[in-house]
């Protein structure tokens, strides 16, 4: 498989292959765990509340001023801060009883 591949074509390739199946966006991620577990919309996640999250991680983590007016307001970020923690909650009680 590796003949005629110099050294650092393969560990190029290897971490690339190993990143290809954790490779996966914030916004993407929220969605599957939003799909997967809030099945009976107990938590009233719903997919504009996912672009805000991430609009707002976003802002705060890149320091993009272009997404100011999208992000959540002090209020509304504990709202979604509750929102997200019982999420986990759900995602680590998912974990816990799937077959």
């Amino acid at each position: 498989m590796f003949q005629g591949v110099k050294s650092g074509d393969v560990s190029s390739w290897l971490k690339s292959f190993l990143n290809k199946e954790r490779d996966i966006h914030f916004s993407e991620r929220l969605k599957q765990l939003f799909e997967e577990i809030d099945n009976s919309k107990k938590l009233e996640l719903n997919y504009e509340f996912i672009k805000r999250v991430v609009k707002t991680r976003n802002y705060y983590v890149h320091l993009d001023d272009s997404l100011e007016t999208d992000i959540f307001n002090f209020d509304e970020l504990i709202d979604a801060n509750n929102k997200l923690s019982a999420l986990m909650m759900a995602a680590f009680n998912w974990e816990l009883i799937k077959p």
